[in-house]
This record gives structure tokens, sequence and C-alpha cells, in this order.
């Protein structure tokens, strides 16, 4: 008895340690996130929706940028070898691409806007780390 309660503290210790880590990731992420929205605010962007999420992924941010529907994917990568923008690959491209039909799907008061998809990176969680690439990638069509 007392092996099996050795072992399952064990097993709890390493599944907390592993909710910790992931907790303090996404902890960053929603960080990375706010500060993301807050610099495109201050440029005059207004939010729709945030973590906007679906079977096919998530848009992190739904935002109009006058009368432009903008699905912002917000990348925070500290020390990485890649870089946040080029961290979003063709095949994230296209998760956010089928997850941005299902939001005007959803909402079909958008469907006639004009659409784009800008990527923010971070490298830091700071204004300054801040690289905005507006119209990053286009819908295949």
């Amino acid at each position: 008895m007392i092996k099996i309660k050795k072992k399952q503290t064990e097993k709890n210790n390493l599944f907390s340690l592993f909710k910790q880590k992931n907790n303090s990731r996404s902890l960053l992420g929603d960080n990375a996130e706010n500060l993301a929205e807050d610099f495109l605010v201050r440029k005059k962007f207004k939010l729709i929706q945030a973590n906007f999420r679906t079977k096919m992924g998530e848009i992190d941010r739904i935002m109009l940028d006058s009368r432009t529907l903008v699905f912002v994917e917000v990348r925070y990568r500290k020390n990485s070898q890649v870089s946040p923008i080029e961290s979003v690959d063709i095949f994230k491209q296209r998760k956010l691409i089928k997850t941005a039909k299902l939001f005007l799907l959803k909402y079909p008061q958008y469907e006639h806007y004009p659409c784009r998809f800008d990527v923010v990176g971070l490298k830091d969680l700071n204004f300054s780390s801040i690289i905005w690439v507006k119209d990053a990638f286009q819908l295949e069509e």
C-alpha cells in the first residue's frame, strides 16, 4: 500500500509540474495576446472577439481596422531559432483560414467585409519587441 501511494504521489507531482508548465506557458501566451491587442487598439482597431475557438483551431483576435475585418495571429517566441513571424507556416495559415471561414458562417453580418490576416510577433513582452505584419498571407482561392 505504501508503495502505491508513493507512486501515485510521484505521478501527481509530475502531473502538477506538467500542469504548472502549461499554465505558465498559457499565461505568457495570454499576456502576449493582450499586449498585441493593446498595440492594435492604439492603432485604432476595434476588438470584435478574442480567442475564437472551433474544432479547426483558434484565432487569437478578430478586429476591425476601419471597415476591414482582421484575423490576428499572435506569436510569442522568446528563445527560438525561428522568428515569431516565420512560425506561422503554411499549415497554420490553412488552419487560420478555415477557422476564419467558420467565423464568417457563424457571424454572417461580417461576410461582406473585406478580410485580411495579420500576424503580430513578440520576442519579449513589451511594445518595443512587437513586429506587426499587416496582410501577412492571403486566402487560397
